[in-house]
């Protein structure tokens, strides 16, 4: 059924009461959330509001903790995040397990998208700042997707942005000077986080 985003964020264990859960078998700890939390994610704000509705009667709110693997590449996805004020690292492994940082996502977007033929990802994605995420089961993203032509647009276009960043980055890598991808990089995470201070 459908709810509302109010009722959706008592589910979630709003009302901003302090309470913390750890979930033993996947080492995540639950954390209360403000009602509206989902808003300072900007994917889950473009979502139309039926939708995100859905979505959030089905969510929960983690306390994603520094270092913690999301998914490992080439692994099964089982979760989905909307970083709300925590930063994931995309990275991409080669031949020798060494890996090279392709992306960070905070707020603007989603970790773990499925990929279309299939809940498999190419990538690594391991938390870079702490903070709070809304995790959604992969499974239910994939359904929405193959259903619905607006979330399957939505997050298309946000599969298009991500791939250009990764393109632009290489690029930045090859022409500009550390100085430069310094400056790139930092521009970047200050944009997707909430606050004024960046953990490198």
């Amino acid at each position: 059924p459908v709810v509302s985003a109010a009722a959706a964020a008592v589910t979630l264990g709003a009302h901003a009461q302090a309470w913390l859960q750890d979930d033993a078998d996947e080492g995540v700890r639950r954390v209360a959330t403000y009602a509206d939390d989902w808003r300072y994610n900007q994917l889950l704000a473009m979502l139309p509001p039926a939708h995100r509705d859905r979505w959030l009667g089905q969510a929960e709110c983690v306390y994603l903790r520094q270092g913690q693997m999301l998914h490992e590449a080439g692994a099964f996805i089982q979760w989905v995040y909307f970083p709300i004020t925590a930063l994931a690292s995309l990275s991409m492994p080669d031949r020798t397990g060494f890996c090279a940082e392709v992306a960070t996502v905070g707020r603007q977007g989603v970790v773990g998208l499925p990929l279309i033929d299939g809940n498999y990802t190419r990538s690594r994605a391991v938390v870079h700042t702490p903070g709070k995420a809304l995790r959604l089961r992969a499974s239910v993203v994939a359904e929405e997707f193959a259903r619905h032509a607006s979330v399957r647009k939505l997050l298309l276009a946000y599969s298009q942005a991500l791939v250009s960043e990764i393109m632009q980055t290489a690029l930045c890598s090859r022409h500009h000077g550390l100085e430069q991808q310094l400056s790139r990089l930092i521009l970047l995470r200050m944009d997707r986080q909430q606050c004024e201070e960046l953990s490198m």
